[in-house]
């Protein structure tokens, strides 16, 4: 169980890194009333986190039991459907810290009650679902907590506070999340089921795929996250270390 949560959570950790590096600059624009970059700066960044999420995810469910074989040996699997609990609590969680971040580097530090009602939401659901359930009544516990207090609460709040229309925040960052985990969920069906017919090894299986997640992630990433500026500077600098090579 712990395994499998650790999976998710070090890649959770990974995304909220790049969600929420830009505290600062959200700070400094909002004071001086710059909306419309703190829009930028927090789109960007959520698009960031959860497109990470989104192709790190995409790689698990195809993945997660010959990587914790290979990592922790037989019979250390907990199970796809506690897996999936995982993917989707952290995907939320991510989606959640991007925002309450950007929202609280703005002096808004409303969330304190919702903290203490989830928290005991969590115990609750978790004492009753874990007689019937077992491991899985745990993790989902903590999802029905989750989706009941922070999971919604973390978005609509931060949203209200930087003034992010619901409907350009869903075509701008679900849209690119959605592109993310689709491309990669389909292209790893594909890849495994030739790889499987070639009767390539579970480690070259494992490579190829994270390659093409990778892939798609670098260049969604390209097209729909960084603006025209941040792409002059990566060719820029890729073109200056060339050059130095």
């Amino acid at each position: 169980y712990q395994a499998g949560y650790q999976l998710v959570s070090n890649l959770w950790q990974l995304a909220i890194v790049f969600g929420t590096v830009s505290s600062a600059f959200i700070s400094q624009s909002w004071q001086s009333g710059d909306i419309l970059s703190v829009h930028r700066i927090v789109i960007r960044n959520a698009k960031a986190a959860l497109s990470i999420m989104a192709a790190g995810v995409a790689f698990l469910l195809f993945y997660v039991k010959e990587v914790t074989l290979l990592w922790l040996g037989e019979g250390s699997f907990v199970g796809y459907s506690i897996l999936l609990v995982f993917c989707i609590m952290l995907t939320l969680q991510t989606q959640r810290g991007t925002l309450v971040i950007s929202s609280r580097a703005t002096e808004d530090e409303n969330y304190a009650y919702i903290n203490l009602v989830s928290g005991f939401l969590n115990v609750l659901f978790t004492a009753i679902l874990i007689g019937p359930l077992g491991l899985l009544g745990v993790s989902l516990g903590t999802l029905f907590a989750q989706l009941l207090t922070n999971s919604w609460y973390g978005v609509y709040r931060p949203m209200k506070r930087l003034k992010i229309r619901f409907s350009f925040y869903v075509r701008q960052v679900l849209g690119t999340w959605a592109i993310v985990f689709f491309s990669c969920f389909v292209c790893l069906w594909i890849a495994k089921d030739v790889m499987q017919r070639m009767e390539v090894s579970d480690v070259t299986s494992l490579v190829v795929s994270a390659l093409i997640c990778a892939l798609i992630l670098l260049m969604t990433t390209w097209q729909r996250t960084l603006e025209d500026s941040e792409r002059y500077a990566v060719k820029k600098k890729a073109l200056s270390i060339a050059g130095w090579a």
